[in-house]
Order: structure tokens, then sequence, then C-alpha cells
């Protein structure tokens, strides 16, 4: 716990309300194919086009184009093994 507050006080660090529902058809309006696996990912992804942010990962199979905006608000970190040579 000691942990979580000297965190929560760092500088630039910016708590965001849980404040998105999946049903919202402005934001995620592509959701026809999304399998399970991606929910937790288009969930955060919605949350951060929401807020104004950049949702930055390592995954490179997150369907962005099922939200709004979503395009935009992806960031992927590329790792070694996903370069193509």
């Amino acid at each position: 716990m000691a942990e979580l507050i000297i965190f929560r006080h760092r500088r630039g660090l910016r708590l965001i309300p849980d404040d998105v529902s999946l049903t919202e058809s402005s934001l995620f309006n592509q959701m026809d194919k999304v399998t399970p696996r991606q929910l937790t990912d288009l969930y955060l992804l919605g949350l951060s086009v929401k807020h104004g942010l950049k949702f930055v990962t390592m995954d490179d199979h997150i369907p962005a184009q099922s939200i709004s905006g979503g395009l935009a608000s992806l960031m992927v970190i590329r790792t070694t093994e996903q370069v193509v040579t």
C-alpha cells in the first residue's frame, strides 16, 4: 500500500475516472468482430480516447478501428521480436 501512495504522488501522474461503457455506441462503434481477448484492451483504449490520452502498448493486434478515434490514440511500441527484417 505504501508503494501505491508514493506512486500516486509522483509528478505528472494523472488518475482518470473509470467512466466509459462498452455500450456507448458513439465510442465503441464496430464491436461486432471483437473477441473476448480484445475487450480489456479496447475498453482501455476507449477510456484513453474519451480523456484525450494515448494508450501505449506492445500489443500490435488491437483492432483500434473498432473505436471512434482509436487509431489516433493508440501507440504501439515495437519490440525486437516484432521487427521484421
